[in-house]
């Protein structure tokens, strides 16, 4: 509460930041109390991008200090090569810090040029690939998609090679089907801006392409490879949801399913076993805003709780039992015997059953009834009604009658 103060270790000044959401601030000398402090972190930034180049570090320990243009050209290398993690300070919502950054990004960050040629992997051999920036061909990757009520999806994109045109059509490698882009937009925020050609380096977005979905990659007819995906985090935390009015359950499938499609760290699963949908994300407000998302958009009230857990049972020691079989229907009847003994496995052994019926105790055509039967209660458990696992079951003797 209350921060809009920010020192900054690169240019050595305090920068203070007006609360009025402007994003306006003033540039001034460092308080006396903050100088060695700042003067030491500064050295030791000046030592980390010296050490990415070695004229640099030649230098540095030569004269003890870099030019603010070496500095600027170290800082860019050390963000290539991904060994430097600038860390910045912001308040988004007072918009606080967050000039600062751009202006950080705009100097240091990386340009398509940085990345002039990209590693991708051949649609067809799956052999590696470079894509290079001025390929004669197009290669188009989309990062993102996002489903608007009046428009429908709008997928966002970057060209990797080559260059895009409005009406042009394009492969999927990904789904093995063509696209025609339609429409295509420069984003900015809520504004877009019609354009009706793009580049290799330039994100955009397009409108209604019928089956293309996050991650896929799209090329001309030549140069048809796959570009990898992000790897997202797994999904760890977990929330259970159910619908508070009977007939929205169509609802609230097509609306996790869209979620999803936008968002593919939220994650949603129906439990057939325990009857209840799962919803997995990054976190609780993850989660919060997913669901609130899921109301707003597609109209439906549901109500969270804690997942229950689909336990599992097993046993811990040798048991064997006899089990006989007599009843009376009016006829000859019925009757059976069977011994079994049950014993415990290893953890993920899973369940087996062995026969080891001599001289036709049992008749064969019998033991898959047997069988079925120790399933049946194995399914429901015997403690708590939960799925019994890591077990087996030898079938060691019985009866059984001619009629």
């Amino acid at each position: 509460p209350g921060f809009n103060q920010i020192i900054d270790v690169l240019r050595s000044e305090l920068i203070t930041y007006s609360t009025d959401g402007s994003g306006k601030f003033t540039e001034e000398d460092l308080p006396e109390e903050w100088k060695e402090r700042v003067t030491a972190l500064h050295q030791e930034l000046i030592e980390y991008v010296a050490e990415s180049d070695d004229t640099l570090l030649e230098k540095f320990f030569e004269e003890g200090n870099l030019t603010e243009d070496e500095m600027r050209k170290g800082l860019h290398q050390t963000i290539q090569d991904q060994v430097f993690i600038p860390l910045f300070c912001t308040v988004a919502n007072k918009n606080i810090g967050v000039a600062r950054l751009m202006d950080f990004i705009a100097k240091y960050g990386s340009s398509p040029v940085d990345r002039a040629s990209i590693k991708a992997y051949d649609a067809k051999s799956g052999d590696e690939v470079n894509i290079a920036l001025d390929g004669n061909d197009t290669v188009v990757h989309v990062f993102k998609t996002i489903s608007e009520a009046h428009v429908g999806e709008l997928s966002f994109f970057r060209v990797y090679s080559g260059a895009i045109t409005t009406g042009m059509d394009l492969y999927n490698t990904s789904r093995g089907r063509s696209e025609r882009f339609g429409q295509m937009f420069l984003m900015n925020g809520k504004t877009r801006t019609s354009v009706s050609n793009l580049y290799a380096g330039d994100i955009g977005s397009v409108v209604k392409l019928k089956d293309t979905h996050t991650g896929n990659t799209l090329t001309g007819q030549i140069n048809k490879v796959k570009i990898s995906s992000v790897k997202l985090p797994n999904s760890n935390i977990h929330l259970g949801i159910r619908s508070k009015a009977k007939g929205d359950e169509e609802k609230i499938a097509t609306g996790l399913a869209t979620i999803h499609e936008e968002d593919a760290t939220f994650v949603y699963n129906v439990d057939s076993e325990l009857r209840q949908t799962v919803l997995s994300g990054q976190g609780e407000l993850h989660l919060q805003v997913s669901i609130d998302r899921l109301k707003r958009r597609f109209n439906v009230d549901v109500e969270s709780f804690r997942p229950r857990i689909p336990y599992r049972e097993t046993i811990r020691a040798n048991g064997s039992s006899k089990y006989r079989h007599k009843k009376q229907s009016g006829g000859a009847g019925q009757f059976a015997k069977v011994k079994l003994l049950v014993e415990p496995q290893e953890p993920g052994a899973g369940r087996s059953v062995e026969s080891k019926i001599k001289g036709g105790a049992i008749p064969k055509e019998f033991i898959p009834g047997v069988e079925k039967g120790i399933e049946s209660v194995a399914d429901s458990g015997i403690l708590a009604g939960f799925p019994l696992i890591d077990y087996k079951v030898t079938i060691l003797d019985g009866l059984h009658h001619d009629v």
